[in-house]
């Protein structure tokens, strides 16, 4: 009987995990994401991948059939202490959706990062042609295309319907997180306000996102080095176990047949995965 009911649990699970979970993984749309009317809301970095309810949504359930089959895992192995267990991978599971969306995020605002300087070129080269900033900023988008596209679009549109045009861009700072929009967002709308040739300062700021650029990557390379040895210094204990283990097995299989083995196995993976957390914070410099 305990079969069936895990098979039940499982399979009910499975269903649920799959309507649930597939639409965060499936892009939506390009015309949808442009041609968004609510600016209020668009201002929300998660709005631009799924609604901030769905999400929420999205994170009890995946809290849930979490519960469940790990649940089904214990009824199958008659592990009555794994309540425990159950209850970690729910409160695991529920914070997963989140990191997925956050994790698209900062991955598209790292596109938007790496394509600033040359948009900014776009943008200087045309202004010096005696283009119309807005007429500048609508030719370089179709060229640099990505993340800047989509985004500079929803400026232009908001502008086109009575919005100033620093204020738009002003926006998008607060919806993308980029040091050198901030810079470009200062510049601009400082020098609209100010007067002056816009094309100038921007060429400083071109100076200044190229240095920036060239010292992030030297600093992403010691940080990539630094990262990897608290991953090899995380790894260490079970690689000793495994190597233990093929010295002298008999040694180690109560490590595996146990549930005091097992409970100390979720014990050292907690705690590595915690000291990995740590030395990853550690190691972590924000630029």
């Amino acid at each position: 009987m305990n079969d069936y009911i895990v098979l039940g649990i499982v399979f009910v699970a499975v269903i649920v995990c799959v309507v649930v979970f597939l639409p965060v993984f499936v892009p939506r749309k390009q015309e949808n994401r442009e041609s968004e009317n609510n600016f209020a809301a668009v201002d929300d970095p998660v709005r631009r991948f799924i609604d901030p309810e769905d999400l929420q949504k999205m994170r009890y359930t995946a809290a849930l059939i979490t519960g469940m089959i790990s649940l089904a895992v214990m009824i199958a192995l008659n592990f009555l202490w794994g309540i425990v267990i159950v209850a970690l991978l729910a409160a695991a599971a529920y914070q997963l959706p989140w990191l997925v969306i956050q994790r698209k995020i900062a991955r598209r605002n790292a596109e938007f990062e790496a394509g600033m300087l040359d948009f900014t070129i776009l943008i200087t080269n045309t202004l010096r042609a005696g283009i119309a900033l807005p007429s500048a900023i609508e030719m370089a988008i179709q060229t640099v295309g990505g993340a800047i596209k989509e985004e500079f679009t929803l400026v232009l549109r908001e502008h086109h319907l009575g919005i100033d045009l620093a204020e738009a861009i002003e926006r998008l700072t607060r919806r993308i997180d980029s040091e050198n929009l901030q810079l470009f967002s200062s510049t601009v709308c400082v020098t609209m306000k100010t007067g002056g040739s816009m094309a100038d300062v921007l060429d400083h700021v071109i100076a200044t996102i190229r240095q920036r650029s060239e010292f992030q990557d030297k600093l992403k390379t010691m940080i990539a080095q630094s990262q990897f040895e608290a991953f090899a210094i995380s790894m260490a204990p079970f690689a000793a176990f495994v190597i233990l283990y093929l010295l002298d097995r008999n040694l180690m299989q109560p490590m595996l047949t146990t549930s005091i083995g097992w409970i100390s196995i979720f014990a050292i993976v907690v705690l590595e995965t915690i000291g990995f957390i740590v030395l990853k914070h550690v190691t972590k410099v924000k630029f």
